[in-house]
């Protein structure tokens, strides 16, 4: 028996699916315990751990680049009816979600939940070490010294007086910057010091300030955690 999704949960669904396209997630769960995805190659995750009360016992989703551009073929979100379709030998998997726009319509076939990478979904430690705010201004200074400097890494470093974020190429030239927000200390220390690998990070910061100036927050072992409307997004330290 189908059953059609709340407007609310189609909204959730496609906003996940957007910014875990954007980030190279490949594949979604949803489920009681909330929305997670996690891309192994960069080390990023984005999550919302919480009961958000869906329709369904649990989802999933891969090829989100293929729901993206299928889902670009209505003018808008809000106008969609989602209908789910159950496996006929298993009613509670969902086999198929049925999109329709009036007068366009689609399918689109969902992946078992346990078939995608899962994340530890009730261990998720937003602790912040430090933190401190960046702008607009912030992210494009930061896209023109990658383009001056022609690197992809940048340093931060903070203390309790400023932020500085430095660039240096391979003649072993130097570019500073020192942003308008300070650094806060929540732990022991009061410095950090942590190399960014910008081909990664400057297009979650692009996504961030796109709402406003962001909090970037430093948690322990240099985990990297922004939120991006409904979702948390962690990045890993490089090894």
């Amino acid at each position: 028996m189908t059953e059609q999704l709340s407007s609310r949960s189609v909204k959730l669904i496609m906003e996940a699916s957007t910014l875990a396209n954007k980030l190279g997630v490949e594949g979604l769960i949803f489920d009681a315990v909330g929305i997670r995805g996690y891309n192994d190659d960069d080390g990023i995750i984005i999550a919302s751990i919480k009961d958000y009360d869906f329709e369904f016992t649990s989802l999933g989703l891969s090829r989100l680049g293929s729901l993206m551009s299928k889902s670009t073929l209505f003018k808008s979100i809000d106008a969609i009816k989602v209908t789910m379709i159950p496996k006929k030998s298993n009613a509670e998997v969902i086999e198929k979600l049925h999109f329709d726009g009036g007068k366009m319509d689609f399918e689109f076939r969902c992946a078992l939940p346990q078939a995608i990478r899962d994340i530890p979904s009730t261990k998720m430690n937003k602790n912040a070490l430090f933190y401190f705010e960046i702008t607009q201004e912030d992210v494009a200074n930061i896209s023109k010294g990658m383009s001056a400097m022609r690197s992809q890494n940048m340093t931060m470093q903070g203390n309790a007086e400023n932020v500085r974020f430095r660039f240096s190429d391979d003649a072993g030239d130097i570019l500073n910057f020192v942003i308008d927000s300070d650094m806060e200390s929540l732990g022991e220390n009061d410095t950090v010091s942590l190399t960014l690998n910008l081909k990664k990070m400057l297009p979650i910061f692009k996504i961030a300030v796109q709402e406003g100036n962001f909090r970037l927050n430093i948690l322990k072992n240099n985990i990297l955690y922004i939120t991006i409307g409904n979702m948390d997004v962690f990045v890993m330290p490089e090894i």
